[in-house]
């Protein structure tokens, strides 16, 4: 698992900036009657194929991110039982993700977890092996 470093305080300011606008489509809607609009006519076929090109991905990248949620949210070997706490913004981007998507947020912490254990398992077990108390261990 690759970890990218994400800057969560931006990425919950934009969330909250998508959900201001209503929709959470990121549009603004122009509610000027002097100006008239002309849908696709008045773009040029170079913007309407990078818009086409741009939405088709945003449309592939959606879907493959909501097959993840129905992957996390069949999982059905984790006991659920135990809190965890999270810093206030990451639990705003859980909430709307809970939200929008129905993903169980208690299991995709318990996947996140159990991938970072798997890929740091020899780390682990070699801190855990180690000598904990002085006194214990003699």
């Amino acid at each position: 698992m690759k970890s990218k470093s994400i800057d969560i305080k931006s990425l919950t300011a934009e969330l909250r900036n998508i959900s201001k606008q209503g929709d959470g489509s990121g549009q603004r809607i122009v509610n000027d009657p002097n100006k008239k609009m002309y849908g696709d006519r008045s773009l040029g076929e170079s913007m309407k194929n990078q818009a086409q090109k741009s939405y088709e991905a945003n449309r592939k990248s959606t879907s493959r991110f909501l097959e993840i949620v129905r992957d996390i949210n069949a999982k059905d070997q984790y006991q659920i039982d135990k809190f965890i706490y999270v810093d206030s913004d990451i639990h705003e981007v859980f909430t709307k993700l809970k939200t929008h998507t129905k993903l169980k947020l208690s299991y995709l912490a318990s996947h996140l977890l159990e991938e970072f254990f798997i890929e740091h398992k020899d780390s682990i077990k070699e801190i855990i092996s180690q000598k904990q108390n002085k006194f214990l261990d003699k």
